[in-house]
């Protein structure tokens, strides 16, 4: 199949395409759309960039490389490049991180009780003055409290 034939089909089918150039003064390009008219006569291309959202009016001396346009598989790549066992053991670590926080959870409700029953423990053993002498301090760690939440 000719060049100017599968221009002429990838035009017709509206094919996204991957076009490099080489321009003088600038070099190589790389230029990703839409051929929208292909001349068999003078061997030209009407481009459309859909980047820059430019047409553009390509001779074929200047067409380097050309190819439907496949958009980067990036996901797939770092799938490929994880081996299974760091798979596993990336698994391993989110379920360990899961059980710790559980634990961890179930631990600050264990410890939050213990507190409460000690707190009150030692209130019941303290003589009376020396509860009047805590009172204002309990009363300012309670409105600090109230504040913040």
């Amino acid at each position: 199949m000719s060049l100017v034939t599968q221009f002429n089909q990838w035009c017709q089918n509206k094919t996204l395409i991957r076009l490099t150039t080489v321009e003088k003064g600038v070099g190589h390009k790389i230029h990703v759309g839409n051929i929208i008219f292909v001349d068999q006569q003078t061997h030209n291309i009407l481009f459309y960039d859909l980047d820059q959202k430019k047409n553009y009016n390509f001779s074929m001396n200047e067409i380097e490389d050309v190819q439907p346009y496949e958009a980067p598989k990036q996901k797939d790549v770092k799938k490929e490049n994880v081996k299974k066992e760091d798979i596993k053991k990336e698994d391993i670590k989110k379920e360990d991180m899961k059980q710790e926080k559980v634990q961890g959870n179930e631990a600050r409700k264990k410890l939050k009780i213990d507190i409460r029953e000690k707190m009150t423990s030692l209130l019941h053993n303290l003589p009376d003055n020396e509860l009047y002498a805590i009172i204002p301090l309990l009363q300012l760690l309670a409105d600090k409290n109230k504040k913040e939440h």
